[in-house]
Order: structure tokens, then sequence, then C-alpha cells
């Protein structure tokens, strides 16, 4: 940059040094989420063994605390055994364990979406890597050919504008159909 004048070369040195820093900090993003792509399998098998392994015994718990399943009062008399019976403490049991069924469900269901989420994000990021590498082979077709083709642009720009809306749309669908 010494041909430039001073204040001209330094104010590019400048911008060039910010340029340089932002794409650091954007491929520093893209590793993260390139080194930690996420699990769904995990989640959903997670989100399956809260419902199966928690939230169904306690359905099945609270389907038996109530004073026509339990024999306590058939072996229990007097006045502590009538306030435990008559005082609406089972109903408040069977209400506790009935909520954690619910909760249980509650993390099965966001753990699935969370899944979803990632399985639509990896096809968003494999489209715009496919558009790309199409629009990449199409600009090398044409730079490299005898002849100039200027319509093998005007392609890459509408397979790059098309593709990623379509899969992307797809992925959404997808993830739609199955978190719901």
């Amino acid at each position: 940059m010494t041909f430039m004048p001073p204040g001209l070369s330094d104010m590019l040195h400048d911008s060039l040094a910010k340029l340089r820093d932002l794409m650091a900090r954007l491929f520093e993003e893209v590793a993260k989420v390139i080194l930690n792509p996420g699990w769904p399998p995990g989640l959903f098998s997670t989100g399956s063994e809260w419902t199966s392994r928690i939230g169904g015994p306690m359905s099945s718990l609270s389907t038996k605390l109530s004073p026509d399943q339990l024999r306590i009062d058939n072996f229990w008399k007097g006045p502590a055994a009538d306030a435990y019976a008559y005082a609406k403490i089972l109903p408040a049991q069977q209400k506790a364990l009935e909520a954690i069924k619910q909760a249980t469900d509650v993390i099965d269901t966001n753990l699935t979406k969370a899944a979803w989420g990632i399985i639509a994000l990896w096809l968003g990021i494999i489209a715009a890597f496919v558009a790309y590498l199409l629009e990449l082979s199409l600009g090398l077709i044409q730079h490299m050919s005898d002849v100039d083709l200027p319509f093998t642009m005007g392609i890459a720009a509408a397979i790059g504008a098309v593709f990623p809306a379509v899969l992307s749309g797809t992925a959404r669908r997808v993830s739609r159909r199955f978190s719901a």
C-alpha cells in the first residue's frame, strides 16, 4: 500500500484489519457449529426415556393413589386414619404425580423439537454449501471455456437462489410435521 496516499492507505489498512477480525469471528462461530453439531438421536432417545422411565411409572402410581385402591384404611383405625383418608391428602398427592407425568411429557416434546431443529439447521447448511459448489463450478466452467457463456452466471445465480429456498422450506415442513 506504499503506492497509495498516506491517508487513504491508513484508512484501507484499518478497514482490512476490521475485515480480518470479522472473518476470524465468523470462522470461530462456524467452528463451534461444526465441532458441536448436536446429536438428534440422543435427544429423541433422552426424551422417550424421560417419558418411559419417569413419567410412565408416576402415571401408574397416580392411578393407585386413591382411597379405593389403598388398603391402608383396612389396617389403620382411629383419628389418624380418618385424618389421612378424609383430609384430601390422597387427591393432592395424586395431582402431584400427574403433574410429574405432564412435566416429563413436556420435556420429551421439547427435546424432540430441538432434535428436529438441529436436523433443519444441518439441512440448511448443506443446502447453502451445495448451492455454493454449484455456483463455483458453473463459474469455473464459464471461466475455462473458450466460448464466453454469459448465461452460466445467470444459471448459477438462479440455482443459488432457488435451491437453498426449496431445501429450507422442505426442512421447515419436516420439522413442523414431526414436532407437532
